[in-house]
């Protein structure tokens, strides 16, 4: 599981414990990396060399990153190494992690008449990322730093809608795609407000439909950000989104109840069936400590799948 979603399912955790005690601000919006590359003056791909500990007077900050600068992709930073400050603590909102012998993906914030950076966005602006991830993550921004001189604004926004599709086909990158197809998806946005939502003004062509279809029906069982997904790509007396979706019901029914729960739900709304809404709230109901829990939430799921 990428490194921002495991964080980003502890902040919910923590949310939920009622455990935030900080109070400088509340979470951030989501940055995917389009809005990232558009905040930024800088773009930068290193290898965490060393964490240090800061002493406990340090301002905000507790620990000190040396990043080995491997690719500077945006922004005139010479230097080699770079030290980032940040906070080891989960608080809110939530700080920029680094782990000692990563890659990571990092949108460096000078600090103002100090020396060293922060991280900008926060949480968003540093992502721990696979050999296989630089690559990818190379190749995406080079072509949204093109697609961003484009002056033509329908010919813009179509590069854009094809970049994110791009996006979603690779695991390392599928998330800054999801996010601007579907925002509802994120609970992050649910928590921040409508606000924050991406600026949608133009529906996919049936390519990128196509497309995108591809992508998710490729996936056993559907990823839980991507489950808004599939109503971007249903068609009417859809037989073949039909079989899928029961297909990936019953797998998380096998491993995660909860998921199960929730994909019945999400389907439910996005396909208008008060029925099948009707079945899947008796999940809620349900105490997950009581003996025969399993036995019941598989009736609740048989049910769902035969009204389906």
């Amino acid at each position: 599981m990428h490194i921002l979603i495991k964080l980003r399912i502890y902040f919910l955790i923590l949310i939920l414990a009622g455990t935030f005690v900080n109070t400088l601000a509340a979470p951030i919006a989501p940055r995917p990396l389009r809005i990232l590359l558009e905040e930024s003056e800088n773009v930068v791909i290193g290898y965490v060399y060393r964490i240090e500990k800061l002493p406990d007077n340090f301002q905000y900050y507790d620990r000190k990153a040396i990043l080995l600068v491997k690719d500077v992709l945006q922004g005139n930073i010479k230097k080699d190494t770079i030290q980032i400050y940040f906070s080891g603590k989960f608080i809110c909102p939530l700080p920029a992690q680094y782990i000692e012998s990563t890659n990571v993906l990092v949108f460096p914030k000078k600090r103002e008449n100090m020396d060293g950076y922060t991280t900008h966005a926060l949480s968003y602006g540093a992502k721990t990322i696979s050999d296989k991830g630089v690559e990818l993550y190379k190749a995406r921004i080079r072509e949204m730093q093109e697609i961003r001189n484009i002056t033509d604004e329908k010919e813009k926004q179509e590069r854009i809608m094809d970049w994110l599709i791009t996006c979603i086909g690779q695991p390392e990158t599928r998330w800054e795609g999801v996010y601007e197809l579907y925002p509802h998806g994120d609970f992050m946005t649910s928590y921040c407000g409508e606000e924050v939502l991406p600026n949608k003004r133009y529906e996919l062509n049936n390519e990128q439909k196509s497309k995108l279809r591809k992508y998710i029906l490729a996936q056993n069982p559907v990823e839980f950000n991507d489950i808004e997904l599939v109503e971007l790509i249903q068609n009417d007396n859809d037989k073949e989104l039909k079989e899928f979706l029961i297909k990936c019901i019953k797998a998380s029914a096998e491993y995660n109840f909860w998921y199960a729960g929730y994909m019945m739900e999400k389907i439910a709304l996005f396909t208008n069936r008060q029925d099948l809404k009707l079945i899947s709230d008796k999940m809620k109901k349900l105490n997950p400590v009581s003996e025969g829990y399993s036995d019941e939430v598989k009736k609740i799921v048989q049910e769902y799948i035969i009204e389906m």
